[in-house]
């Protein structure tokens, strides 16, 4: 069963950025805020704001950078409905085995 003790929204300071290579699929929701996001093997760089969702496909490295000058919120679920949970952004998230995802915070 997925662990519920990690927030549902993690926060993410203008400049800070998560490096995520999930093992299923993700969906990245942007509460507030502005971010970037890249993902390996996809030509196009994505700019999201508070609504936003993206999905990011599993076993492909994905950079998420907060930008502006605000702090951006946001939250990412597992595509899988008879186990969703939300995810820590930090590198908690590699801790988790539901995504056995490998995540660095980098200032």
């Amino acid at each position: 069963m997925p662990s519920t003790d990690f927030p549902a929204i993690q926060q993410l300071a203008p400049g800070t950025l998560i490096s995520v290579v999930p093992e299923h699929m993700l969906t990245l929701h942007i509460h507030c805020g502005l971010v970037w996001v890249t993902v390996e093997g996809d030509e196009t760089d994505y700019w999201l704001r508070a609504g936003d969702l993206l999905q990011l496909p599993p076993l492909r490295h994905a950079v998420i950078e907060a930008d502006g000058k605000e702090v951006s919120e946001l939250s990412m679920l597992t595509a899988d409905l008879h186990h969703a949970a939300t995810l820590p952004v930090t590198a908690q998230t590699a801790l988790n085995q539901l995504t056995k995802a490998v995540a660095t915070v980098a200032g």
